[in-house]
């Protein structure tokens, strides 16, 4: 399980080290309209910041596929769950602008060696959960 926490601490360091920069780019997109915060943290391992928007990152499950067996390579899932104020006036296109923020992101760091695949998995009323496959 070493390995996992590991990917984990990487992952999530990596994310918040350069999700802002996507952040500044949307608000940039739609200057004059609404403008949305960065992200207050990033909790690991169960922890949680209590001020909004945060986002929490956390391993799903671990498997290995037909050809990883081969290779004893384990392929981890984490989740994402961003945490996001939905008492604000117009929370749902403030959402929408933080799943932009999030894309960019993937789609940036596309060809990294960091994870193989993203997606939003789940919409909810004040929370977006993304799955990430390492």
């Amino acid at each position: 399980m070493k390995n996992a926490e590991k990917l984990l601490i990487e992952f999530s360091t990596f994310f918040a080290e350069n999700i802002s920069t996507y952040i500044k780019t949307v608000n940039e997109e739609n200057s004059g309209g609404i403008q949305i915060e960065d992200f207050y943290g990033i909790g690991i391992f169960g922890n949680s910041h209590r001020t909004l928007p945060f986002v929490t990152v956390s391993l799903e499950q671990t498997e290995l596929t037909e050809k990883d067996r081969i290779i004893e390579n384990e392929v981890y899932f984490l989740e994402m769950k961003l945490h996001l104020q939905e008492t604000l006036d117009n929370a749902e296109q403030r959402k929408m602008r933080y799943v932009r923020a999030v894309c960019l992101f993937f789609e940036e760091y596309e060809f990294c060696d960091l994870w193989q695949m993203a997606k939003i998995t789940e919409f909810k009323k004040n929370s977006v959960f993304i799955r990430v496959e390492l």
